[in-house]
């Protein structure tokens, strides 16, 4: 039944491309109805996705300041975060701008070092305004309907991470626009498997990007992952799902590069 090295609800709900536990869960109960796998491996692995996880009683330390419980951001794991930091830095110059779209966990990073490169974030949620250096900026405003004006006055953005897996036309036509050419777009896209119709939503994405003037570079190497906040684990443990990690969900980086010119 289980990949090697998947002896458990925690670890299968890992090894998987970022599937929701609930879903994993109803996925095994139909294998079973459906006399796919045995209703004895089942019941195990039920009653083990009800168990309290060892691994969660942990007091785990954070680089970062804890999440509000009312606030619904989603958090990339430090780990992720240091990872995609040197990766901008890796694909930029010094003096070159980075903007990051609805990734405040990134700018929390950034923004305070001086790595020879410009930040800008753009997100509903303020962060720390009241820090005036010469190379980051923290802009409020909602991505959902984020106008040119808003950035009329900054120079064009090299490179633009949209940090959310729904990537919508207006989201990322509103990145190209404040991309120049030649810049590149780090979108954050599900892998394949996380849900049933991705390879269709890819297809989507891949044709809308195709239309405002994006080529595809290809899959990044750095493996997104997230930190699951504070709603969505109390939504499982309010489901009786109490043995799952806190990092279940994962996503790809995919590149795209601005070719034209509005």
């Amino acid at each position: 039944m289980y990949h090697k090295g998947v002896k458990d609800f925690y670890s299968l709900v890992r090894y998987l491309p970022g599937i929701y536990p609930n879903e994993v869960l109803l996925s095994l109960e139909r294998l079973a109805l459906n006399k796919k796998i045995s209703l004895k491996n089942f019941h195990k692995i039920n009653k083990d996705s009800k168990k309290v996880s060892s691994i969660e009683l942990l007091n785990i330390p954070t680089t970062t300041q804890p999440p509000h419980p009312l606030d619904f951001e989603w958090r990339f794991t430090d780990k992720t975060v240091l990872n995609l930091a040197k990766y901008c830095l890796s694909l930029s110059d010094p003096g070159d701008t980075i903007g990051l779209l609805g990734v405040p966990s990134l700018y929390r990073l950034v923004y305070n070092n001086n790595l020879n490169r410009k930040f800008f974030l753009f997100d509903k949620n303020p962060i720390d305004q009241e820090i005036k250096v010469d190379f980051s900026r923290c802009i409020p405003c909602d991505l959902g309907d984020l106008r040119l004006t808003v950035v009329q006055s900054q120079k064009s953005f090299s490179w633009i991470l949209p940090g959310t897996l729904n990537i919508t036309g207006l989201f990322s036509g509103n990145a190209t626009k404040i991309c120049e050419e030649y810049g590149l777009i780090l979108m954050v896209t599900p892998k394949e498997g996380t849900r049933p119709n991705i390879k269709e939503e890819w297809r989507e994405i891949l044709n809308f990007s195709k239309q405002i003037g994006l080529g595809y570079l290809g899959v990044s190497p750095e493996n997104i992952i997230y930190d699951a906040p504070y709603f969505e684990r109390n939504a499982l443990k309010a489901a009786g799902i109490l043995n799952f990690p806190r990092d279940w969900r994962q996503a790809n980086l995919s590149v795209f590069e601005k070719r034209e010119n509005d």
